[in-house]
């Protein structure tokens, strides 16, 4: 199993370990060195990996709140808020995935990237 981790401070080996020490009982913990020089040799992804194949979901929403959190932040802190029509705004967060077809919000966006290069 593998999981993609961004290296944002709120992800880091630290944070993973005491994770999966409060998980499951610390299962996923017994498959990774206890020592610190054993550990600190290991890649960081090695280690969320062994984490993930153990915690699975557990672990991948935990990763997730850590993400969103860090996201919502650096969009306040940062001034990074974007504000789109109502009408965008509604089809943006009903989609969810995409397909073979072009969404509503695809065809919106394809058409106002086409009206800002005829524009510049």
């Amino acid at each position: 199993m593998h999981i993609h981790i961004p290296f944002y401070e709120s992800l880091t080996i630290e944070k993973f370990l005491a994770f999966a020490k409060e998980c499951k009982g610390g299962i996923a913990l017994q498959y990774l060195p206890d020592n610190k020089l054993d550990m600190d040799k290991l890649p960081r992804q090695f280690i969320a990996n062994v984490i993930y194949t153990l915690l699975e979901d557990d672990f991948s929403d935990w990763v997730s709140t850590q993400i969103e959190f860090h996201n919502k932040q650096q969009a306040i802190t940062g001034n990074k808020m974007i504000e789109l029509d109502a009408d965008i705004a509604e089809i943006f967060h009903m989609s969810t995935s995409t397909s073979g077809k072009p969404s509503s919000l695809s065809m919106i966006l394809s058409n106002f990237s086409i009206f800002l290069l005829n524009t510049a």
